[in-house]
């Protein structure tokens, strides 16, 4: 809007005002856009007008006509205006009226009835982790969640309700969620930032210079960081490039529950550093845990064996089970199977001895593999024998595309992998 107010043109700025984010409003903008709209646009507070900007209201922006004639109206206008339009979020489906932030997306549901077609699974990834700071903050560490916006992809509402002065929603602006939880690390609170991985690129330049710069102690869980079906907007397979590069961060990737839990335990108990922790998106699975203590890298090995070495990130450690088990029923290898859980280094002393018995090393990881982890395998095996294939996204927007043909592009069907480290084993 500052650079708005310089031009000479017939620039048109529509604000579509419906008194909603994705959740609630947050902040005193949303106050003096109140104003406004009781006022039918002639309160005086009016930030548009303080910017330099020409200004209009629209009362009605849900009717055609109505918003027909205010274009008509401006299309010809000879420098920047605003058209402020009053909306009604959800209009035309009743249930999105009553219930807007949660129908601000919704999964395939009954037109007629607003039912899901699919039910929620009773046990989710989400709900252990807020019941797992519930503890910590009944135990009177000084937990805070923070949220940009989205709190119903995490279940926090649930939080909010529980713990109202220990939750904090900053609106759509995931750059203030991470400046405000360094702030509070700073001066002693325990925040744990919410974020989405496909948003999480606008706070790249807090990432960097306010948390990692500067050591913040701030915890911070990704959700969505995944291959998926969305649109190439909203792309979830860039978050362990843009994070894994970092200085200072220790990011992790839980395969199962339990191993989720351990790791946020540990990284509330710790101040030294950020750490970040994948959730994972696939079904909720359930395992061991082989330490509480995640300042020494050290790689779990659920089986050991010979000639080929899995390295099944996170979300993709049924994949890495279903490629060992192909591996044995069509070539008779029986492949050693490792569970990372860090994203951010490598245990070296276990990579070192892992090439005594082994010749091919294969990395599975759901995201993007140009800057992910399996490149950061390649790059320690470079100058040695020993073979590495890094499975993942390509370097690329996907939009609207089935899973499955995805998978079928990106050679992540077990049978493909199995294809592919049986030719590099031919080779050899």
């Amino acid at each position: 809007m500052n650079n708005a107010a310089k031009l000479h043109s017939n620039l048109i700025i529509v604000v579509n005002d419906n008194q909603m984010a994705i959740d609630k409003d947050q902040g005193g903008l949303y106050q003096g856009l109140k104003e406004l709209r009781d006022t039918n646009g002639k309160a005086e507070n009016n930030i548009f007008k303080f910017m330099g900007l020409d200004y209009k209201y629209v009362a009605d922006g849900n009717d055609l006509q109505t918003m027909i004639d205010a274009f008509k109206e401006v299309k010809n206008i000879d420098h920047p205006i605003v058209l402020h339009v009053n909306t009604l979020k959800g209009k035309g489906y009743q249930p999105a009226v009553e219930d807007k932030m949660d129908w601000h997306w919704q999964p395939p549901f009954d037109i007629k009835t607003g039912e899901l077609k699919e039910h929620k699974n009773t046990e989710s990834y989400s709900d252990a982790i807020l019941t797992e700071l519930g503890h910590q903050i009944d135990d009177g560490v000084p937990v805070v969640a923070l949220n940009a916006a989205i709190p119903g992809v995490f279940n926090l509402k649930k939080f909010q309700a529980k713990y109202p002065d220990h939750y904090f929603d900053v609106g759509i602006a995931e750059q203030d969620s991470i400046t405000t939880a360094v702030a509070m690390a700073t001066a002693g609170a325990r925040p744990v930032v919410f974020q989405n991985s496909t948003f999480l690129q606008r706070a790249y330049d807090q990432l960097i210079h306010d948390m990692a710069l500067n050591d913040a102690p701030v915890v911070m869980i990704v959700r969505g960081g995944t291959i998926a079906t969305n649109s190439a907007t909203h792309q979830g397979t860039f978050d362990i490039s843009m994070i894994s590069n970092l200085p200072n961060i220790e990011y992790l990737a839980p395969t199962n529950v339990e191993e989720l839990i351990s790791m946020l335990k540990w990284a509330l108990s710790q101040t030294e550093q950020p750490v970040i922790i994948r959730e994972p998106e696939k079904k909720l699975l359930h395992g061991e845990v082989s330490q509480d203590d995640y300042s020494v890298i050290h790689y779990d090995v659920a089986h050991e064996g010979s000639e080929v070495a899995i390295m099944a990130v996170g979300d993709f450690w049924q994949l890495g089970l279903d490629v060992c088990d192909q591996l044995q029923k069509k070539l008779n290898i029986n492949a050693t199977l490792i569970n990372p859980k860090s994203l951010t280094g490598i245990d070296q002393n276990y990579l070192h001895h892992l090439s005594e018995n082994h010749d091919v090393v294969v990395t599975l990881e759901d995201g993007n593999v140009s800057g992910g982890f399996g490149e950061t395998i390649s790059r320690y095996y470079g100058p040695k024998a020993m073979k590495v294939l890094n499975f993942g996204a390509p370097r690329e927007f996907a939009d609207n595309v089935p899973l499955e043909v995805l998978y079928d592009w990106y050679h992540l069907k077990p049978e493909q992998i199995v294809d592919d480290i049986e030719e590099v084993i031919h080779a050899l």
